[in-house]
């Protein structure tokens, strides 16, 4: 399985979860890594390290999911804070009163913050 790192795509071991080296493609030293680090699952079908690739890749999509999340919230609060000291008000007014009519927000919109 291909994982992009720095805009190029490198190759990631579907067990440990470890980024290889272009160089480790090569058969041998992809055995090599398997009997050293993962001897347990040398015996085991294709179709084991095809549902390891398939959960890796939903794992992927939620880490992404959820960051994207977190990243807009943290750009809200913090457009927020800007507009909070440009009216030259005192910072408790955003945890006492903006804080948790964010959080209704959410949750009037189905998601938990």
């Amino acid at each position: 399985m291909c994982m992009c790192v720095g805009g190029e795509s490198r190759p990631q071991c579907v067990i440990c979860g470890d980024i290889l080296s272009n160089e480790a493609l090569k058969t041998a030293k992809l055995r090599r890594h398997l009997r050293s680090l993962h001897a347990e699952s040398i015996d085991k079908a294709v179709e084991y390290f095809e549902m390891k690739r398939d959960c890796l890749l939903k794992q992927k999509k939620t880490i992404q999911t959820v960051s994207t999340v977190q990243e807009k919230a943290l750009r809200a609060s913090y457009w927020v804070a800007i507009r909070i000291g440009k009216n030259k008000k005192p910072h408790t007014i955003a945890e006492t009163l903006l804080m948790p009519a964010a959080i209704d927000m959410c949750h009037v919109r189905g998601r938990s913050c």
